[in-house]
C-alpha cells in the first residue's frame, strides 16, 4: 500500500498542478505529462468516452511515472463512484455537487465503514494486487483515498460552509466554466459575480481546514493571481490544449 503523493503535498501546505486527458487512451500519456512536472492526472470521464479499462490502464501509468491518478465521475451514483477506486485511483473528482445530502452521499460510497458502505476489495492495484489485512487496508484507504467535490453553481457556493461540515473531504474545486455560465457571465473569470465566489470558497475552505481548488481557467496569468490568493490544488491544463496549442505556436513561427 503506497501513500498519496498528492494527498502528502497537500498536507505539507505545497500547491499542486494538474493536467486533464479525455482523449488520449495510451499510458504512455501519463508518462510525459509526469516529465514535463505535473502532480495530478486528472482523467476525465465525464466529458469523455473512457471506459474504465481505459481508465485502469491510465491509472497504472500514472502511478508507475510518480504521478497521482484522479478520476472525474460523470456523477453521484454509487458504481460510478466505487468502480474507478477499484482499478487504482487515488482520488476522485466529483462534478456539480450542491448539497450536504449530496456529500453524505459521496462519503457513504467511497469510504469503508465505519465512514462509509464502500464494497470491500482488497486485491486492487492499490496493494499491488496482494491484498493484505483487511482492518489495515481499510484504514488506509479510508486515510489515503481522496474525495474533491466540484463547486460549479450559486447553489453549492451558498451550502458551502454545510457541505464541507460533512468528514471525508478533502478539496473544494471550483468548476469555473460552468459557474461562470450559470452566473450570466460564461467565461467572464474576472467578472465580480466571479470573484467573489472564488474569494467565499477561499474563506470557507480555510475556515473547515478544506483545500480550495481552481478549474477551468487557462490564463497562467490568472491562475497565478488565485494561486498566490490561496487555492492550492490546480487544475491548470488539459492533454489537447498542451498538443494544439503547441503545434499552432510551431506553425505560426514557420509560416510567418
Amino acid at each position: 500500500m503506497r501513500e498519496n503523493l498528492l494527498k502528502q503535498k497537500l498536507n505539507a501546505g505545497q500547491i499542486v498542478l494538474g493536467v486533464g486527458v479525455r482523449y488520449f487512451r495510451s499510458w504512455e500519456i501519463a508518462a510525459m505529462m509526469a516529465s514535463a512536472g505535473f502532480d495530478f492526472l486528472f482523467i476525465d470521464t465525464e466529458h469523455s468516452a473512457y471506459g474504465l479499462e481505459t481508465v485502469s490502464d491510465l491509472c497504472r501509468g500514472a502511478t508507475a511515472s510518480g504521478m497521482t491518478p484522479v478520476v472525474r465521475v460523470p456523477e453521484i451514483q454509487y458504481s460510478l463512484l466505487s468502480r474507478p477506486l477499484d482499478v487504482g485511483a487515488m482520488g476522485l473528482v466529483i462534478p456539480h455537487v450542491d448539497t450536504r445530502q449530496e456529500v453524505e452521499d459521496i462519503v457513504a460510497y467511497t469510504k469503508y465503514a465505519p465512514l462509509g458502505k464502500r464494497g470491500m476489495v482488497s486485491q486492487t492495484p492499490h496493494t499491488d494486487f496482494l491484498g493484505g489485512q483487511a482492518t489495515e487496508y481499510i484504514q488506509w484507504a479510508n486515510a489515503q483515498l481522496m474525495n474533491i467535490i466540484m463547486i460549479e453553481s450559486a447553489e453549492a457556493v451558498a451550502n458551502l460552509d454545510t457541505m464541507l461540515q460533512v468528514p471525508g473531504i478533502d478539496v473544494a474545486l471550483v468548476g469555473s466554466s460552468d459557474l461562470s455560465q450559470e452566473l450570466g457571465v460564461p467565461g467572464q473569470y474576472e467578472h465580480e459575480k466571479m470573484v467573489e465566489c472564488y474569494q467565499h470558497v477561499l474563506d470557507t475552505c480555510h475556515q473547515r481546514h478544506i483545500i480550495p481548488g481552481l478549474a477551468g481557467v487557462s490564463d497562467v496569468r490568472l491562475i497565478r493571481q488565485w494561486r498566490d490568493a490561496g487555492f492550492r490544488f490546480l487544475y491548470c491544463a488539459s492533454e489537447t490544449g498542451l498538443l494544439v496549442q503547441g503545434g499552432s505556436r510551431v506553425v505560426t513561427e514557420l509560416r510567418a
